[in-house]
């Protein structure tokens, strides 16, 4: 992957998703003593920086004239909200498949976007299913993070973000499966290439720190309890884990 790949996905987000703002703290900067900005992508439709990826994806099949019968997505509740919004606004059906301990509120917000939401007791369910059901014809699976197009697609906002700064001297991302971080590494590489790129995860859902560590991909060994639930994802992919 190269920074065009994120430069044509904002150009196929325009007029589909939010260039969302940078918000500081004077108090925050103060007691810190650097600038801080914040990229609100919590402003963003669905609230999540998530459904710049799932645009961009399917933007992307759209012009290549692929127009799948059917979506399917798996997902915990931000992704599963930006698929279902992005799938609508193209007017494509979406089932999503999930974990019955989904958050109530994500729930029904992909449900209210016009998805079929089905839940499965654990998340290797939920994944085993979505897996089955894009292996008929005409369905495509758009998978959270492990995908060329979703990374583009996350990777926009900080490429946004680095546009509307004065100065970037490091650039602090969420790592769950990595595909916002390594979008973040990619624009920030040809943005700003003097600042520092840093990710951060939840200490109990630590496998990307030690999947640098050992070279190989870590995985979780189970469920963990984070409020950071979205960062607590099991491993990062084949995709991401080598940007």
């Amino acid at each position: 992957m190269t920074f065009d790949d994120i430069h044509q996905a904002s150009l196929r987000l325009i007029g589909k998703v939010s260039r969302t703002p940078l918000l500081e703290s004077t108090r925050l900067n103060q007691w810190l003593g650097q600038r801080i900005l914040f990229k609100t992508e919590c402003l963003q439709t669905t609230g999540a920086f998530k459904l710049r990826g799932a645009t961009n994806f399917i933007a992307s099949l759209q012009e290549q004239g692929n127009i799948p019968r059917h979506i399917v997505a798996n997902s915990s509740g931000n992704h599963a909200q930006a698929v279902a919004y992005a799938a609508s606004q193209a007017g494509i059906p979406v089932t999503i498949f999930s974990t019955e301990n989904i958050s109530e509120v994500k729930a029904a917000a992909t449900e209210d976007y016009g998805a079929e939401l089905r839940l499965y007791a654990t998340r290797p369910e939920a994944d085993e299913a979505v897996k089955q059901a894009a292996k008929q014809e005409g369905v495509v699976w758009i998978p959270p993070f492990n995908h060329p197009l979703i990374v583009a697609g996350q990777g926009t906002a900080t490429l946004e973000a680095i546009q509307d700064a004065d100065h970037v001297d490091a650039v602090f991302a969420p790592c769950g499966g990595g595909g916002l971080l390594s979008g973040s590494l990619l624009a920030t590489r040809h943005l700003a290439s003097h600042a520092k790129v840093i990710g951060a995860e939840p200490l109990v859902a630590n496998d990307a720190a030690r999947s640098l560590q050992s070279g190989v991909i870590e995985s979780l060994s189970g469920p963990v309890s984070t409020l950071a639930d979205g960062a607590a994802t099991p491993s990062v992919g084949d995709v991401t884990f080598p940007i």
